[in-house]
């Protein structure tokens, strides 16, 4: 990928932008990519690219198909250039799903007794 990005900079004279669709686990590889090699990217919503797929004629979901809605997504909504989140709000998003969990076990808990 990297190869493609510098053949189309030496061709174009800038780097090329991507576009992802935020999966979690399987799009931080792509985000990291991006940020230590220091490219711009847009991370697309999955709703906002469900819900665009949707309105079409026929919304069925192919890789073809999803290529195609995330250009569609980007070229026609306003997209902001995503940025790496701190490490604050990394380590709030841990504690807040282990809360969470805690909260399930007591909710259970008071309800069995």
């Amino acid at each position: 990928m990297y190869s493609l990005i510098l053949n189309i900079d030496s061709e174009l004279g800038y780097k090329p932008f991507v576009i992802f669709e935020n999966t979690g686990t399987y799009s931080r590889l792509i985000e990291v990519f991006c940020h230590k090699n220091g490219l711009r990217y847009y991370v697309i919503p999955p709703l906002l690219s469900a819900k665009m797929r949707k309105s079409e004629i026929r919304p069925t979901k192919t890789d073809k198909i999803d290529c195609a809605t995330i250009a569609n997504v980007y070229y026609l909504k306003r997209l902001r250039i995503a940025k790496k989140n701190n490490e604050v709000y990394t380590k709030l998003k841990t504690l807040c799903s282990h809360y969470n969990y805690r909260m399930g076990i007591m909710v259970s808990m008071k309800v069995k007794y």
